[in-house]
Parts: structure tokens; C-alpha cells; sequence
């Protein structure tokens, strides 16, 4: 007797993952949370991509709401998936400044975020990778509170630097701006 093996595309994790991002996007966040939860608990180490997305997002969504230690938490956990994706990549860096540019961050966390935004706009270069009206929007107002706290000089070159990046080295600090023990 033939045995029937379920085809991959069956599996539920990639559509509840995508759907958790739109519902992201529309701020339905506790909707947000619960479907990219559940895309976590079936999808498989395989499905990078959507691991990658699911666990940014649900970064994203504790920084919403204001959960400091769980948007860590996630950036940490997604950071493996997200370096293997050029486009989650760059995402998640959007996600990390997100995180360094808090109110309760100091200066230097927010030189961190203005390299971070000098590469993730090399990056989009080079890639030919944009982003929606979401992440436009979102990183319009990330970059405001970085500059904030910087001068236009300081601004500047930290964005620059951030700009001359590679994409190794910008995998290399995310790795070790995850790794620090403060906040």
C-alpha cells in the first residue's frame, strides 16, 4: 500500500506567519502575536524564511507594546534565521535599531542605530530590496529618535560608517549588539 506523506506547501506555518505580518502591519497586535506564536509551534527548521519573519515580527510587536526584555528575546532568537535572508536581514535590522533607539537608551545606542540605518540603506542598495509603506513609515520615525539624541556631525558619521559596511560586517555587530548584558 502507498503510504500518503503530507507535501510540504501543506504545512500551516508559512501562511500563519504571513498572516501574523499583515495583521502586524494593520496594528492588530495581540492578533499578531497569537498567529505568529502558533506559526512557531509547527514550523520547521527548514523554513528559514518565514522563522526569520516570525520572529522579527514578533520583536517588532513587544516593541509596540513596550516589553523591552521579550523584543531582546526575539531579536536574539531570529538573528540566526534572519542572517541566512537577504530581505528578513535587512528587516531585522530594522528591528535591532528599532530596539537601540528606546527612550531608555543613552547615545551611544543611538550612534548604533544611525550605522544600523547606514546599512540597511547600502544594503537596500545593493539589493534592490525596499520596503512597504510599514517599515518606511516606522523607520522615518526610528531615524527621528536617533537624531534626537545626536548632533547633525554625529548623525552623519555614524550613518556613514553604517554605509560602508559589508553585509558580513553587518551581520558581525548584530551579533554582538545581542550579546551585550545591559538593558
Amino acid at each position: 500500500a502507498l503510504m500518503y506523506e503530507k507535501p510540504d506547501h501543506l504545512n500551516p506555518g508559512p501562511p500563519l506567519a504571513q498572516l501574523g505580518e499583515v495583521y502586524l502591519f494593520e496594528g492588530r497586535i495581540d492578533e499578531s502575536r497569537s498567529l505568529l506564536e502558533k506559526a512557531l509551534d509547527v514550523l520547521d527548521e527548514k523554513d528559514v524564511v518565514f522563522l526569520a519573519m516570525a520572529k522579527t515580527d514578533l520583536a517588532e510587536a513587544a516593541l509596540i507594546q513596550g516589553d523591552f526584555e521579550a523584543a531582546k528575546y526575539w531579536l536574539k532568537e531570529a538573528y540566526p534565521h534572519a542572517v541566512l535572508h537577504a530581505r528578513r536581514f535587512i528587516v531585522f535590522l530594522c528591528a535591532l535599531a528599532g530596539y537601540l533607539v528606546l527612550p531608555n537608551g543613552d547615545k551611544e545606542d543611538k550612534q548604533k542605530a544611525a550605522r544600523l540605518f547606514g546599512a540597511i540603506e547600502k544594503l537596500s542598495n545593493q539589493t534592490g530590496i525596499g520596503f512597504n509603506s510599514y517599515y518606511q513609515d516606522l523607520n522615518k520615525k526610528r531615524i527621528a529618535l536617533a537624531r534626537k539624541k545626536l548632533s547633525e556631525r554625529e548623525w552623519l558619521e555614524a550613518f556613514e560608517s553604517g554605509y560602508g559596511w559589508e553585509r558580513g560586517e553587518a551581520i558581525q555587530l548584530a551579533g554582538t549588539l545581542l550579546k551585550r548584558k545591559h538593558r
